[in-house]
């Protein structure tokens, strides 16, 4: 396998509604793993989903030939914390502070319908 172009999502969770305008509701400090109860529930879904996703963010088969150990994109159906080698990466942020702030999804790449991808993202 070789390293190669890729598509990669980041999501963030605002809140429109909170007296703080857009405030990110994903990270949460009290919470032992820094990710609050929507946060976890979003990246429940997008796992629980993963299979079914593939078909639409890698629909060729030159998509597939950048999946695998050690291509930074992750090879299976598990998330982490900065960690380069999962399909769903959680992200800290420097400029506040280092405190986990979105998600990046990376089993995409250029032949995939980004409209229709990041509805059924959001859908799961």
């Amino acid at each position: 396998l070789q390293a190669g172009s890729g598509l990669h999502l980041h999501l963030s969770l605002r809140d429109l509604k909170s007296d703080t305008p857009e405030r990110n509701i994903f990270p949460d400090p009290s919470d032992p793993d820094g990710i609050s109860a929507t946060g976890k529930s979003f990246i429940e879904g997008i796992l629980s989903h993963l299979p079914g996703l593939l078909s639409l963010s890698l629909p060729s088969v030159n998509s597939f030939r950048r999946v695998g150990p050690g291509c930074w994109t992750g090879h299976s159906v598990t998330w982490g914390v900065e960690d380069k080698e999962v399909p769903l990466r959680v992200c800290r942020a420097a400029h506040v502070g280092g405190e986990l702030n979105h998600f990046e999804y990376k089993l995409s790449d250029a032949t995939a319908n980004v409209y229709l991808e990041l509805a059924t993202i959001l859908s799961a």
